[in-house]
């Protein structure tokens, strides 16, 4: 008996396979879930710095438009509201705001240059009708001068004509 051998058969039943088989296919789904949830943050991410880009963009605009306007206003004497609504009326007509601020800063200088007796200057406002002196001899506000002359180009009939003295008063973008 000593040489006897026995045959053992050992089954064995995998009990594990179904669990590890759900885990990985929920890592998967972990997996999947994480990469399309990164891609939507670098995607808000790329968005809100465009977007601040673009607000930066904005603001240093809205500063230096007013830093414009307010040159504009110390350079010519003009009222910011006023500067502001010609410079409306020029984008209106096809021109562009810094089109207005070279045509009023022309005019500030022509009408400085009429008051000192420039006749070429001084005719064309006595052209027009319109004083560049009060009755008392002082010199009128640059504004009113503005408006008096606005006034009175509108009333020429001619287009040639008011072409002619827009660019002589304002220079050639008052055209």
């Amino acid at each position: 008996m000593a040489n006897q051998k026995y045959k053992i058969e050992l089954t064995a039943l995998d009990k594990t396979k179904k669990a590890f088989t759900a885990v990985k296919t929920n890592l998967s789904k972990v997996k999947s879930n994480t990469m399309a949830a990164t891609s939507a943050i670098t995607k808000s991410t790329i968005a809100f710095g465009l977007f601040a880009v673009a607000v930066g963009a904005v603001v240093k605009s809205s500063l230096e438009y007013a830093d414009a306007i307010g040159k504009t206003a110390t350079r010519t004497n003009i009222s910011v509201e006023l500067i502001q609504a010609l410079q409306i009326a020029f984008i209106e007509s096809g021109a562009s705001a810094e089109t207005a601020e070279k045509a009023l800063t022309k005019f500030a200088r022509t009408v400085g240059d009429a008051q000192k007796g420039l006749k070429t200057y001084s005719d064309i406002f006595r052209d027009l009708g319109v004083e560049i002196e009060d009755s008392s001899g002082r010199f009128r506000g640059i504004e009113t001068v503005l408006l008096d002359s606005i006034e009175a180009i509108s009333n020429l009939t001619s287009i040639s004509e008011k072409a002619s003295i827009n660019a002589q008063l304002f220079g050639r973008s008052g055209i």
